[in-house]
């Protein structure tokens, strides 16, 4: 498995275009996965517990798997009722977590809302678009917006999700070329949509107004254009991992959505790591999963 690191590390983010105002990351290895290492599989939180399985490692999986944060212990739950499944959407609304989308030997559109309380899993309404995978996807109070991905074609349609009806909506298409394999995280109710696949690997950063149903092109990412990279919010800012070895990604990189300015992180290991996870729980951020030169199953918890 590839190592992220044995030792303490610090991880430095410019805080505004004048001055630099450091946020200190504490790295911490954590209990891995103690079976399986994967990648394509995404992860959420909920209080202080982490949601994943699934995805893509020596053989597809539809195992489903919570890490508690507190106790440093993971306990398999409920198998996904449809089997195996990669590249799918995976967020948190309420006490409620949603899956669906991704690839399950051929594209999919189904939506599924997981109960953490019960550990059962319920089928809700399909994605009214495309089959899919490789989309986008984020949550903004009660509401998931998902799109762009591939499928039969590359999309840029772009769709909101009620979870308290049920019921889909489609909003304005990102503008600009369609795209796959774009990170996507919201912060307050801003949905910042980053690289991907359009033609070729991007740099392109995107800003959707939840609010107003509009978007806006921001300053492109300054270090390698990426895709297969994953990203998580600290505060206002956004740590974007590297991803695709085709476009040689290994630095990571945090965005002010202050100040739109970017600030590379030379301090993290610099590695090729692609389809990884990256999620926040209660101001630490924990990635897991990935492939480097083999498939990951290592946990590491970065404090701040």
């Amino acid at each position: 498995m590839p190592k992220l690191g044995t030792t303490t590390q610090s991880l430095l983010a410019t805080l505004n275009a004048i001055s630099t105002v450091p946020i200190t990351l504490t790295m911490h290895i954590k209990t891995p996965h103690g079976l399986t290492g994967r990648h394509q599989a995404p992860a959420t939180s909920l209080q202080t517990k982490i949601y994943t399985g699934l995805g893509l490692g020596d053989t597809p999986y539809s195992d489903w798997w919570e890490y508690d944060t507190t106790t440093d212990t993971w306990t398999q739950k409920t198998p996904h009722p449809s089997g195996s499944r990669r590249l799918h959407a995976l967020l948190t609304v309420g006490t409620h977590i949603y899956l669906g989308l991704g690839a399950t030997g051929t594209y999919a559109k189904d939506w599924w809302q997981y109960d953490t309380t019960t550990d059962t899993w319920t089928q809700k309404t399909d994605l009214p678009g495309p089959t899919r995978m490789m989309q986008s996807a984020a949550a903004v109070g009660t509401k998931i917006y998902a799109g762009l991905g591939l499928g039969s074609s590359q999309y840029k349609d772009w769709w909101e999700y009620d979870t308290t009806t049920d019921t889909w909506t489609q909003k304005t298409d990102l503008p600009g070329a369609t795209r796959r394999e774009a990170a996507c995280v919201a912060i307050g109710t801003n949905i910042y949509v980053i690289g991907g696949i359009l033609s070729t690997v991007s740099k392109e950063l995107w800003r959707y107004d939840t609010t107003t149903d509009t978007w806006t092109q921001l300053t492109d990412l300054t270090g390698s254009a990426r895709s297969q990279h994953t990203a998580a919010p600290l505060g206002t800012t956004i740590l974007v991992s590297p991803g695709n070895p085709t476009s040689a990604a290994t630095d990571w990189w945090e965005y002010d959505t202050t100040t739109d300015t970017w600030t590379q992180n030379t301090t993290y290991p610099s590695m090729q790591l692609t389809y990884s996870s990256l999620t926040n729980v209660n101001g630490h951020l924990y990635l897991l999963w990935g492939q480097n030169t083999t498939y990951s199953n290592q946990l590491t918890m970065l404090s701040y």
